[in-house]
């Protein structure tokens, strides 16, 4: 499965708007793209907004382009920045549903060349890491300067997450070694909006 991770940026305290705007045009918007989750973000860059796109089979890394945001938005979105993602093997598929409303996107960024042994490092862990909190996904991208790679965590509140953190640091069984290779590391709390199939 292929996804597209747009990160909207618009004017201070536009939050409302956008979203409700998306809400209203989303049949419009949407063609081959569903969207799978749509948050406000709540602890990292402010006046922004997480938007997860989906795409059939057929769609591939040219072609899974976030939908153009709705014509009203015009000078309230300040810019859009999009990165096209591969869903990993283990994931579950992800289904509409109330998992949060705590949500954790966090991205990571690897040397190039990187990303398989990655990958593989997590599927040996991460079944037991998603017993103790709910994982939507993971996703990475290949071939660039750096490689991506994606985690998206559910928690019920701030305190479930503190403690299934805990719990797998107690454990010894996250997060998986592959520090050798990381360059960078960005992690973000939302919170869905109402139009968001992720609650």
């Amino acid at each position: 499965m292929i996804v597209n991770l747009e990160t909207l940026r618009f004017q201070p305290r536009a939050g409302d708007t956008v979203a409700k705007a998306y809400a209203a045009d989303l049949a419009e918007l949407s063609g081959a793209a569903s969207l799978i989750g749509y948050w406000d973000v709540e602890v990292g860059p402010l006046n922004s907004a997480m938007l997860l796109w989906g795409f059939d089979g057929d769609a591939s890394s040219a072609t899974a382009e976030a939908p153009r945001f709705p014509h009203s938005l015009a000078g309230v979105v300040t810019s859009s920045e999009q990165l096209v993602l591969e869903s990993a093997s283990f994931n579950d598929p992800i289904e509409p549903g109330s998992y949060g409303p705590i949500y954790e996107i966090r991205i990571y960024d690897y040397e190039t060349g990187s990303i398989g042994t990655v990958i593989d490092r997590w599927a040996d862990m991460v079944d037991e890491r998603r017993s103790i909190s709910r994982l939507i996904g993971c996703f990475s991208s290949s071939g660039g300067p750096v490689e991506k790679w994606v985690h998206i965590w559910a928690y019920r509140d701030g305190r479930e997450r503190e403690l299934a953190r805990a719990e797998a640091a107690r454990r010894r069984i996250w997060p998986p070694d592959t520090g050798e290779w990381l360059l960078h590391q960005e992690n973000m709390i939302v919170i869905p909006a109402k139009l968001s199939p992720l609650q």
